[in-house]
């Protein structure tokens, strides 16, 4: 298996570990409390082009609004949510870089495709949590 492919299954498999621990810690009764996690969303009608964050209640509130079942979605599947500035469906999951900050969306690879690089690159400056935690690894 490459490399590539190695980094793209690990990703998804965070993902998806991070869904789980969030439904067994966070939803059940007398779990914890989320505190300060946030759910970045990125719209991308370029009229409105905004991004934001949401609570993971609130984030579970548009999902069962917009009858999603997240349990059903597959890792990496990319689902477009109504914006809450502009309210047309355009809204998609994204993240925050660490480094400058930036709210983007994660570019992961179509069925078929070779990522040639890290799907949680920046595109602003550059910087990948993945790749550094692989080179903290080594």
């Amino acid at each position: 298996m490459s490399k590539n492919v190695k980094i793209i299954v690990s990703v998804l498999c965070l993902v998806l570990a991070a869904g789980i621990l969030y439904f067994t810690t966070f939803r059940s009764e007398g779990g914890g409390d989320s505190g300060d996690v946030q759910i970045w969303l990125k719209c991308v009608n370029p009229d409105c082009n905004q991004a934001y964050s949401l609570t993971p209640d609130e984030f579970l509130e548009m999902q069962h609004q917009g009858g999603m079942n997240p349990m059903m979605m597959m890792p990496g599947q990319s689902q477009a949510f109504k914006c809450k500035k502009c309210g047309q469906q355009s809204a998609y999951m994204a993240q925050k870089c660490e480094k400058c900050k930036e709210v983007f969306i994660m570019q992961m690879p179509g069925p078929g495709e070779a990522n040639q690089d890290f799907p949680d690159r920046c595109p602003k400056c550059g910087y990948s949590a993945i790749e550094q935690a692989e080179k903290q690894q080594k």
